[in-house]
Order: structure tokens, then sequence, then C-alpha cells
């Protein structure tokens, strides 16, 4: 055997019919036939349309160009490679010229790369939009893989995540899509009065609480601590755990609001007057982000009367609002309002708010040194109870029992897709969407610094496990705090908008709705009556997707009479969409 080269480095061998690698004590193909292996798991493999074919690791390119040559012509190769030291063996030549390559210095983007448009491989190659992709297949091409098994399962596993989740989202956009955009548009009128969002401000351990029942035993932690403890921490609160802190007297820092329906309104009947500080994204639902006499002022909705009253600055509860928005969908409308600085914080589309809401906490923390823990992010359900108590959902079950309706949440039960599963400290229950929400969760979050679950039930998120008081003791400094901070969670300055930039966003945001304004009526004239050419629709629907990603066959812009129809219908609904808005920011 050819002696290894110093310090175990990859070394190339001559065999009697081609070369192999020597790498680890370990021939990463035959030292017979290095070729043969790999041809014929090539020749046996059918590859379906619209598939995404993972090439792990060909280090010296054998099979590469004969899967080629089976490729449908909507399926696409992605050549990877985690190890930095076999790159000096590779061939760009070998490489397909229509294969997509990573090297490692591009896996941890992996994700955003498969679920964004425009996005463009190492070796220069475009990569298919979103919605290109049903399937994901691996082929390990050498031995490699064998040695980077947790690198390379883990790449597989995000790839089929994305295609997945693509087709999971259109399911929501389909349901919610106008939704989200109509709302988007009625709340863009508040930025110039929101707040920034105190991005790695946050100086002092952070709490995020979810509303499953393991937050009940958190919520009773946080109660016995003194005001003055209370200090020492950040709490941050996902929208549907609010009445249950209220109802402790317990007052969150940061409420996260996400939720776009009207139900969600219902967690904020007793926050009237409590100034709560919400984090919103702009799909949220704008009554919640409003003041209610001022938003029914602005769109005249108001029991007849003609709308005369000031719309407020503040949410439903007095308070003051932060603006982010999740990338629910790879929309151009999304990438316009970002390019254009109306919309300064991105988050991923992770689905659930509590998601959003440690995502948020990990932006927030001024270092990764400063702690975060999560508590009530159970994904899961016991017998009769799916959230904690006090919480809307648990009231609202609790009114509406009766005799012949024992109280309890047993309807969620008969979910088909719900399955008995082992929890962190016995049997729970779970669905289909809940356990795809824990499945995220720990793809995103296993690892990540100083993030700990204090949560007693639930599904295991990945995250060590710790108990409110041992947290308390070893990880939440005690210290004397700054009673004039301007978030009773953050030491740093006012976040309030200077009166200029105020200004400044209000005249843009006004230009953004006139230009808005003035592209859809060029639409609808121009499909109502013609003396539109075929590349201007196309530039129209490319900038306004929102009129159709809600479309069953919206995931992509089409000329087709029908389709064009559907478009010609939708254009009415967001003129008045957007000609709320102006009144609103008009009013202020």
């Amino acid at each position: 055997m050819p002696a290894r080269s110093e310090e175990d480095k990859p070394c190339l061998v001559e065999t009697r019919q081609g070369l192999s690698v020597l790498y680890k004590n370990r021939y990463l193909y035959s030292k017979y036939n290095p070729a043969v292996g790999i041809e014929r798991l090539v020749e046996s493999l059918e590859i379906r349309e619209a598939t995404l074919v993972l090439c792990f690791s060909p280090v010296l390119g054998y099979g590469l160009q004969q899967l080629a040559t089976k490729m449908p012509q909507n399926a696409f190769m992605l050549v990877v490679e985690v190890d930095p030291q076999l790159m000096e063996f590779y061939d760009t030549a070998a490489i397909p010229a229509q294969a997509g390559f990573f090297s490692a210095r591009q896996l941890e983007d992996l994700y955003k790369i498969l679920t964004r448009k425009n996005q463009v491989a190492e070796n220069g190659v475009r990569i298919p939009p979103p919605g290109s992709f049903k399937y994901c297949v691996r082929v390990d091409f050498s031995g490699s893989p064998a040695l980077h098994q947790a690198e390379y399962q883990a790449i597989h596993q995000t790839a089929e995540l994305a295609v997945a989740n693509f087709w999971k989202n259109r399911l929501t956009l389909i349901k919610m899509g106008r939704l989200y955009h109509r709302n988007m548009l009625r709340n863009l009128a508040l930025l110039p009065w929101g707040k920034d969002i105190p991005a790695a401000k946050v100086d002092r351990p952070i709490l995020v609480l979810g509303a499953g029942p393991s937050a009940d035993d958190t919520i009773q932690q946080l109660e016995r601590l003194s005001l003055d403890q209370r200090k020492n921490l950040c709490l941050l609160a996902v929208d549907a755990a609010v009445p249950a802190l209220l109802a402790r007297k317990l007052k969150p820092d940061l409420v996260l609001a996400l939720e776009c329906q009207h139900t969600i309104q219902q967690a904020y009947t007793t926050a009237r007057e409590q100034q709560l500080f919400l984090l919103a994204d702009l799909t949220s639902r704008p009554s919640i982000l409003h003041e209610d006499t001022g938003f029914r002022a602005a769109t005249g909705n108001n029991g007849g009367a003609e709308g005369t009253q000031e719309a407020s600055e503040q949410n439903c509860t007095g308070g003051m609002t932060a603006f982010f928005s999740t990338e629910f969908a790879p929309t151009t409308f999304l990438e316009r309002l970002h390019r254009l600085g109306l919309v300064n914080q991105l988050l991923p589309p992770l689905g659930s708010v509590g998601l959003a809401a440690l995502e948020m906490a990990i932006l927030l923390r001024k270092s990764g040194e400063i702690p975060v823990f999560v508590s009530g992010l159970d994904f899961s359900y016991g017998l009769g109870r799916t959230h904690c108590k006090e919480s809307f959902q648990t009231r609202g079950n609790l009114m509406r029992c009766s005799r012949l309706s024992p109280p309890g949440s047993y309807e969620s039960l008969s979910n088909p897709t719900t399955e008995k599963r082992e929890g962190k400290t016995g049997p729970v229950y779970s669905d289909q969407i809940l356990t795809h929400y824990a499945q995220i969760f720990m793809n995103r979050f296993q690892g990540a610094a100083k993030l700990f679950d204090l949560g007693n039930s639930g599904l295991d998120l990945g995250l060590p496990q710790l108990n409110f008081a041992t947290a308390w003791e070893k990880l939440v400094p005690q210290k004397e705090q700054n009673q004039q901070a301007s978030l009773g969670c953050c030491t740093a300055a006012p976040l309030q908008l200077a009166t200029e930039d105020k200004r400044n966003r209000r005249k843009q945001v006004e230009e953004f709705y006139c230009q808005e304004e003035a592209m859809l009526k060029e639409l609808r004239d121009g499909l109502s009556q013609g003396g539109i050419s075929k590349e201007r629709i196309r530039v129209i629907l490319e900038e306004a997707d929102y009129l159709y990603l809600h479309f069953p066959d919206g995931y992509k812009p089409s000329l087709d009479t029908s389709f064009l129809k559907r478009v010609r219908s939708e254009i009415d609904f967001f003129l008045k969409d957007i000609a709320i808005g102006k009144r609103i920011v008009a009013r202020k």
C-alpha cells in the first residue's frame, strides 16, 4: 500500500484502471477500478422531472457527465464538497456546464439560496427559482461523505426542508397571501411614526415566552420575583401569551405580533392602557397596530359618520410599535420595500410566532454571550389543553363548556395527523404542523450559542434544558438597572425616530403609495381597454406580484388570458387598500 502523505492529507493513487484518492487511510474510490462503482450507480438511477440532485463529493468527477445526460430538462444538479482539502483535486471541466457547485464557503447560506430568486452558485451557474423542484435526491459520488456523515446529512436535510417548505408555504399563501399583502399596504402608513427595532442593543438575558402549557410554570416563577429582580431580565412574549402575563400583573418588555387574522384581537382585550411595546410584522392585523378610534377614522369605518379624528401613533395598548417583516415568500414586492428602505429588518419564513420570537431575540441581544431562554414553545399539547392558562384560547374553551361539552380542547386530538410522541418528561400529542415547526426549530437553532430551554413539557427542542432557579442563579447577572432606559430591557438611547426622519419617511411612504397606485391603474386600464404591451404587462406583474401570489398557480406570472382576468379582478381590492393607507398617512 502506498505510504500516506504527511499529516494524512489526501493524495492521488495510480490503480490498474485509473486514478483513485487515498485519504485518512481510506480509498475514496475502488483501488482496482475507481470509476466502475459510481458509473453503475448512476446507470441505475431514475431521475424524475423537477428533481434537485445533490451530487456529494465527486472528487475526480467520475459519473458526473453520465448523470448529466440522464437529467430531465427541468431537473438540476448541485455539486457539493465540504472538505477543503479535497478541493485541489477538482477539475472544473469535469463539472457539467449546467450544474451548480458549492464548497464549504457557501453552505451556511444553502437554505436561503434554495428559497430565493436570482441566486448564483459558486461556479457562476444560476440556481433555478423557488418552485422549480418537487423532489430532492442524494447521490454519494465517492467515499468522502462517509468521512463527513453529519455535515452531508445536514445538507441533505436542509435541501429537503427548502423544497418541502416552498410547497407548504404555497398552501399558506393560497389561503392567506391576499390578506398578508392587504395588511402590509395599510400598515406601511405607520412606518414614519414607528420606532426602530433595537437590534444588537439588549444587554441583559432575554426570556422568550410562548403560549404553550409549559409557560405556566415559568410565569409562576416570574411572579415570585421582585420588581427590581425582574429588571435584570428582558421578557419577550408572543402576543397569545399576553393575557396570561397580565393576569399575574406581569408586563412584558416586548411583544411580538405576527398574526394577520381577526382572532388575534382577543389576545389584547385585557391590554388596553398597558402601553405594550409591539415588535410587529407588517402583515399583522391592522386594528392591533392602529389605535382603534384613529383607524376607524382613517378608514371611514365609524358607524357612518365622517371620519374626522386624528389617527393615533399608538397601538391598541397605547404603546409604541417597531416594524419588521418576515420573508413569507420570495416576492419582488418585499424586495422593493427592502431596497427602498421601508423594510429594514427581514426575518426568515419560520411559520410560527414562537420561532419568529426566538429569531428576534437573537437579533436583539447585544452579543452572543447574552443568554436567551425559551419557554412555552412546546409544539405539542396534553389532554384537554393546548395553551397556557389565561390565554384567550384556553379561556375561550372554558367559556364554551357545558354539561354536554366538558372543558378542554379535545377536538385537537381528532386531527388525523395527531400522534402520541415522546416529550421531554413523558408522552405528548403533536400534529403534523407542530412537528414540522419543531423540526425547523432544531435545524435552525440547535447548537446556537447561549440558548437554553426552560420548558418542562413538550417536544425536545435540541437545546440544553435548565430549570428557572438554575438559570436565574447562574446566568442572570444581579445588578442595578438604569431606571431611565427606553425599553426596560435595553440601556440604549431612545429609539424614536427624529422629527426630520419622520418627515422624510412620511414623504417616502406617500410617494410609494402614489407610484403604486399609478402602476396598478395603468395595468387595470390596459387590461380593460387595451393599449398596453405584453412587455409592460410582464414588468408590472413582476413588480406587483402580490396581485397573484395567492392563486394556486401564482408562483410565477403568466400572460394567459385566464390568468390576466383573475389579476384584473384583484386590482380593485389592492387599490382600495392603497387609498386607505394614503388617508392614514395624511391624517397623522
